[in-house]
């Protein structure tokens, strides 16, 4: 394989590791397991205690400062790496799904803390990771890749709500989908009810098929039809409880679909999935 390195318009291909402004935190720690959580803090830093002091504090190391890294637990030893990470103040953080060995919630909490403190150094940090809840709620842009090729981009908000692929509208989140075909002055037919009118920003191209997509958490079940929305006959398949609600699947005459419920629906239940036309977007462009 070939390529170059390059970071804020320099080739630091050729430099040494620790020249380039890089650095790496991984799933696993890659520092001296029997030396002590002080010693591989300062490796980088041995001259500048107060900026090693403020990094174990940050990360909450400063009771573990003199303990072996091989008697701390996998969360411990993962804030080891963050707080030497700090003490470097690189140009680029790349994180490879530090997440792992924290727990969901410790990691989300340490990713924070870390972006927080090197953000006013103006580090930029790629995250590489399959956890949509991190890229989510910790990303201020989000590249959707996909064998090796990047099919998408945007800030997690345009990404959720108005994705321009199947394959990006899926990366972020559970959807739904319709299929539909364009008609004239900017309708789309779909297999449920009246034609629905896209705003004017949305190119609908006549005769074209394309692709509808809606959150669970924007549909309403009902017993009956409601004005201003697609409504869609169903009925229950089945409740999977996730956290504080359940993802309800609906089965129709034609595709199935996810809906977000506070209390599971009874097996078979016939219902109508009301869907506000606000809630519903329209694909750009294919994968």
């Amino acid at each position: 394989m070939a390529g170059k390195i390059v970071v804020d318009g320099k080739d630091v291909t050729e430099l040494h590791p620790s020249r380039r402004g890089l650095v790496t935190i991984t799933s696993h720690p890659t520092f001296d397991m029997e030396k002590s959580v002080l010693d591989n803090v300062m490796v980088y830093r041995s001259e500048d205690r107060t900026l090693l002091n403020e990094a174990m504090s940050i990360m909450g190391l400063g009771a573990y400062q003199h303990r072996k890294c091989q008697d701390l637990d996998a969360g411990l030893q993962q804030r080891v790496s963050m707080a030497r990470a700090l003490t470097r103040k690189p140009q680029v953080l790349i994180l490879n799904d530090p997440v792992d060995r924290l727990g969901f919630e410790e990691g989300l909490y340490c990713l924070q803390v870390l972006k927080q403190s090197l953000g006013t150094l103006g580090t930029t940090i790629l995250h590489f990771t399959s956890s949509r809840q991190a890229a989510l709620e910790l990303s201020d842009e989000i590249l959707i890749v996909r064998e090796a090729y990047i099919v998408e981009t945007g800030t997690p908000e345009k990404l959720y709500y108005e994705p321009e692929t199947v394959h990006g509208a899926s990366a972020v989140g559970e959807v739904n989908f319709v299929s539909g075909v364009g008609l004239m002055e900017n309708h789309i037919q779909c297999n449920y009810g009246m034609p629905i009118r896209m705003p004017e920003s949305v190119i609908v191209r006549e005769n074209a098929p394309c692709m509808l997509m809606f959150r669970p958490e924007a549909v309403q079940v009902s017993d009956r039809s409601e004005r201003g929305c697609l409504n869609i006959l169903v009925h229950c398949v089945e409740n999977t409880f996730r956290g504080s609600g359940y993802y309800t699947t609906f089965q129709s005459e034609f595709e199935k679909f996810t809906v977000y419920l506070y209390r599971p629906l009874p097996r078979d239940k016939e219902c109508v999935l009301n869907v506000p036309y606000s809630e519903i977007h329209m694909l750009q462009r294919e994968n």
